[in-house]
């Protein structure tokens, strides 16, 4: 018995860490130091594929990573601020940020490691699935300038729905969040009544309420009636929350799912550094327009055994095993091209000159 299960766990740890890139520099298992802890702090967005990476990587190597949902922003401030080794984020870095993480490391990298769909989460009573709305309609919203569900601008676009005479409550996120960062960049992109701007921090100024976190919009939508939100799609399908579909750039309603998600991904541009430019208004037929990456910024110059350790668990994250569980938690492998210029990205982190 007692070799049947040494002999899983070696087939187990091969299994996960052999390398499956193409790039020059594979990082298995047995570059892993056990007793070496990293850390990581950041967005919310990944978070509950990032703990399904941890476990994996736990089981198979013995060596632990700790990641903490803090929100993009304040994983950003912590990377700059040394106390934690990675930071993970739905947004690239300020101009500021970036000249500080310079002036810390000598340099960072962009690993973009998953893909996922911002949807748009809604709590009515009488209202299921089905609820149609444009980036117009998210703009009024979501700026506290459109009151009622059953207004007009809502209504005739869902003709089918008896919407109510009710109040609509916008929740949003209360940090510094690159959710949100990814949110109104496609309302500045795709909407012409939002005039707030891209930013990663939500105003609240005209009736929204804040919540910390997807999980605290996701759970204030739950359980507030006549309410509306944003948060990536596993917090909603985890907490059974209605989902709305979004018209995109060719005019047609998609719902947030993997396939909407990659055929949007798809169409963004890749940028060296490993980030991609995002198009929110493509016209790609069945496209879902408020679709993201999420990445892990990485100092190239770190402690040689965290930076082992690191290159060997976001290896992983980058294998098929690992973007293959992507459809299970509700989100989406990242297209092979972006997977190239990351795994070329981490073989940056305390190179060898």
């Amino acid at each position: 018995m007692l070799r049947r299960k040494i002999a899983a766990g070696l087939v187990l740890a091969a299994s996960l860490f052999a390398a499956t890139q193409t790039s020059a520099q594979a990082y298995t298992a047995k570059d892993v130091d056990k007793k070496v802890t990293v850390t990581g702090a950041g967005a919310t967005f990944p978070l509950n594929i990032i703990e399904a990476w941890k476990a994996d990587y736990k089981k198979a190597t013995g060596a632990s990573i700790n990641y903490a949902g803090v929100g993009s922003g304040a994983g950003r401030t912590q990377l700059i601020n040394g106390t934690v080794d990675f930071a993970g984020s739905d947004v690239v870095a300020s101009a500021d940020e970036t000249k500080k993480l310079k002036a810390k490391y000598g340099d960072f990298v962009y690993v973009p490691e998953t893909a996922g769909a911002v949807a748009i989460i809604y709590n009515v009573k009488g209202i299921g699935a089905g609820l149609k709305l444009t980036a117009d309609d998210l703009g009024k919203i979501f700026a506290g300038r459109l009151n009622f569900w059953d207004d007009p601008l809502i209504q005739n676009d869902n003709p089918g729905l008896d919407l109510p005479h009710a109040i609509i409550q916008p929740f949003v996120r209360s940090d510094k969040s690159g959710t949100t960062g990814v949110f109104t960049g496609y309302l500045k992109a795709a909407s012409t009544t939002w005039d707030g701007g891209e930013t990663q921090q939500f105003p609240i100024n005209n009736g929204q309420i804040g919540k910390s976190g997807s999980d605290g919009v996701a759970n204030a939508v739950k359980a507030t009636n006549n309410s509306i939100g944003y948060a990536e799609v596993s917090f909603a399908k985890e907490r059974g929350i209605s989902m709305a579909t979004v018209r995109n750039g060719a005019g047609t309603f998609e719902v947030a799912d993997r396939d909407g998600t990659k055929t949007a991904i798809d169409q963004a541009k890749v940028n060296a550094d490993g980030s991609l430019t995002l198009d929110f208004t493509t016209k790609v037929a069945g496209a879902y327009p408020i679709s993201t990456v999420s990445y892990f910024l990485v100092p190239t110059k770190m402690d040689a055994k965290k930076g082992q350790n690191l290159k060997v668990f976001i290896n992983y994250c980058l294998g098929k095993t690992a973007q293959g569980k992507a459809s299970s938690l509700n989100y989406s492998a990242v297209p092979e091209r972006v997977l190239t210029i990351a795994r070329t990205n981490l073989q940056k982190v305390n190179a060898k000159k």
